[in-house]
Order: C-alpha cells, then structure tokens, then sequence
C-alpha cells in the first residue's frame, strides 16, 4: 500500500466566525459542490475548484447547527437552527420554505432518509437534558 502526504489544495472565505457545518454534494455532476453553514446564520454553496461561493441563503436567524443535501432533490439543501427552524431551501430557483416543528427545543442534528426521499429526522435537545427525535416529512 502506497501512502500519499494530505496536502491542503485551498481555502474557502466563508465570512463568519466560525463554520458549522461542511457537506460534499453526493449527487452526479456536482462533485464539486459543497455546502457551507455557520454560526452567522448563512448556509453556502460552494464551487471547491475555483473556490468561489455560487449561492447564499441567510434566513436563519441563528447558529445554523445541522446542514445537508436532500436526497429526494439534488438542487435542495436543509439546514436547522439552535432556535428550532428547519429551511428547505433550492439553491437554484432560491425558493424557500421554513417551518419549526417543536419551538421549545433546538436542533442539534438532522439525517434524510435514503429510503423515504421526503422524510427527515432531526435530533433536539429540550430543556439541557432531554433528547428526543422526530421524524418529519417534508415536500
């Protein structure tokens, strides 16, 4: 087995403090692709070639916790706040959708489901101890 030396092959300028979350495209022809969030409340689009940001969204109002590609639409990225708001944004016709399933806790993880394309699972945290998870289904 041959080993190879990791080399950093650029940066990304992401304008917040700190990134939340960092996600490769899975989908064919957008290898490339990667989607960015963080603690401004921004979620971007990212060509990793040129290093250049393709798309903004910024309708969190805070730290974006959770971000991910869909599974049931290449073009649509979901991203959840600590306040609880889950945004199903498409990143090419910039239609966006939001909705807040329990208020009373905040989002510390989200999954799409492989099997069922619409169905989300994001994990909260209520009042500082009690975790719960809740399967949602989105179009």
């Amino acid at each position: 087995m041959t080993r190879t030396i990791p080399c950093v092959t650029g940066c990304l300028p992401c304008a917040c403090a700190r990134v939340t979350g960092c996600v490769f495209s899975l989908n064919p022809g957008q290898e490339r692709l990667c989607v960015t969030s963080g603690d401004n409340g921004v979620v971007q689009v990212w060509d990793t070639d040129s290093l250049t940001c393709l798309h903004t969204q910024g309708q969190h109002r805070s730290l974006v916790a959770a971000v991910l590609w869909s599974s049931a639409d290449e073009n649509t990225i979901v991203s959840a706040d600590q306040k609880g708001f889950i945004v199903k944004w498409n990143y090419q016709t910039g239609d966006v959708q939001t909705f807040c399933p329990d208020p009373k806790g905040h989002i510390v993880s989200l999954a799409c489901s492989s099997h069922q394309p619409y169905h989300l699972a994001a994990g909260y945290v209520l009042e500082q101890q009690v975790q719960i998870l809740c399967i949602i289904m989105y179009m």
